[in-house]
């Protein structure tokens, strides 16, 4: 069970990190990077950030190279901002579900594509709505 003082935690290192790695990185590899969520252990003493890339594989391996190289300026400055005596250690864990979204999506408009249309099928009729009450 998650409590309040994590999720607002998690908020704010989500938040934090996004906007870092948006406005204050000089590294143009994390300039793709978005933070998805972030996860921050029951004792507050790691963080799991979770983040995608919108790149190719090779992207992908360049930012999360990028990721560690930048560990201790995010955590840094997250030590200014959080307020916590001890400031987690940072794990980037690359999201998958970003990918699997996108591959159920792209399925489904294959489905869609390849399903004829069918006039003769339509859903009210088929449930007699439109059937004439006695």
């Amino acid at each position: 069970m998650i409590h309040r003082r994590q999720e607002k935690i998690n908020r704010q290192i989500m938040t934090q990190v996004s906007e870092l790695l948006l406005l204050r990185s000089s590294d143009p590899r994390l300039k793709l990077v978005s933070v998805t969520r972030a996860q921050v252990s029951p004792d507050l003493r790691k963080a799991r950030i979770f983040y995608s890339v919108l790149a190719d594989q090779a992207g992908q391996s360049e930012a999360a190279a990028a990721l560690r190289k930048a560990a201790g300026f995010i955590r840094s400055n997250l030590a200014a901002t959080l307020g916590l005596r001890a400031v987690p250690e940072l794990l980037f864990v690359y999201d998958k579900n970003v990918e699997n979204a996108q591959r159920v999506h792209q399925v489904l408009a294959e489905l869609k594509s390849e399903s004829p249309a069918n006039p003769s099928l339509d859903l009210t009729e088929a449930s007699g709505a439109d059937e004439a009450q006695p």
